[in-house]
């Protein structure tokens, strides 16, 4: 608090700062090729499956529904 108001500490909110710092990190580019990857499909946390069951799934770079 930057000032005090009957002896307690008081701040508006004209007062208050927020700071933050965070590593940001987010997929820059999608790569297609010709490779036995393209019967795979991936979650969408981006693991790998190729026998997906009940969800939503990427498969060559398109959302596919099961």
């Amino acid at each position: 608090a930057k000032s005090e108001l009957n002896n307690n500490a008081w701040t508006s909110a004209s007062e208050i700062g927020i700071q933050a710092a965070a590593d940001v990190t987010a997929v820059d580019e999608v790569r297609s090729d010709n490779s036995s990857n393209n019967a795979l499909f991936y979650t969408l946390q981006g693991v790998a499956t190729d026998n997906p069951t009940h969800g939503v799934y990427v498969h060559q770079g398109k959302k596919v529904f099961f």
